[in-house]
């Protein structure tokens, strides 16, 4: 659990640039961030370890943990033994729902029952982009300014018809004539209308 949790502030980090801070500013506070580790790169890599209080709600098994970090509120929640976990940044209160806060990050992870990731969401800000099957290539996008929805297909990036459903595995053109189901990793036409 600790490194599960140690993995996913990495990622959190990665996310917000929190951790992306010039070396001179890093030194001037080296009893904050401990001693930097030089890289082969060049860079170093600092860190700081700092407890997070955490909440556990036992009839539905979700462990909520929040932190107000340096910039942001971070709220990490962890459901069913690990098979979900959602991760939300943002410099508002992190109690409200706002789908249109720019400075909100969030993803969240469905994994299936041997722990493997088989959805995966990214908010960052007005867009939101899904995973439908867990292997690292975006399959559906959103853009909450516009209300225009994407897929993406062997070749292109064709808008869809916007729907407020959770059935997000079946899409329809914009004109309403052509529908996609995602199947086996990849969008295929079901024929017209």
């Amino acid at each position: 659990m600790r490194n599960y949790l140690c993995s996913t502030l990495a990622g959190i980090f990665f996310l917000t640039g929190c951790a992306s801070r010039q070396a001179q500013s890093l030194a001037d506070s080296a009893d904050e961030w401990g001693e930097g580790k030089q890289q082969q790169d060049g860079s170093t890599v600092y860190k700081r370890t700092f407890e997070v209080p955490a909440s556990h709600w036992k009839p539905n098994d979700v462990t909520n943990y929040f932190a107000d970090l340096e910039y942001t509120k971070l709220h990490i929640a962890e459901a069913n033994g690990g098979k979900y976990m959602h991760v939300l940044l943002s410099a508002e209160d992190t109690s409200e729902w706002d789908i249109k806060n720019e400075a909100r990050r969030e993803m969240t992870v469905r994994r299936d029952d041997k722990k493997r990731i088989s959805q995966m969401s990214l908010s960052l800000g007005n867009f939101h982009y899904i995973d439908l099957d867990g292997d690292g290539k975006l399959d559906l996008f959103f853009d909450h300014v516009s209300h225009q929805s994407f897929i993406m297909t062997k070749d292109k990036l064709l808008r869809v018809a916007p729907k407020r459903t959770k059935d997000q595995d079946v899409q329809v053109s914009l004109e309403g004539k052509v529908a996609f189901k995602f199947q086996n990793g990849e969008w295929v036409q079901q024929g017209t209308r």
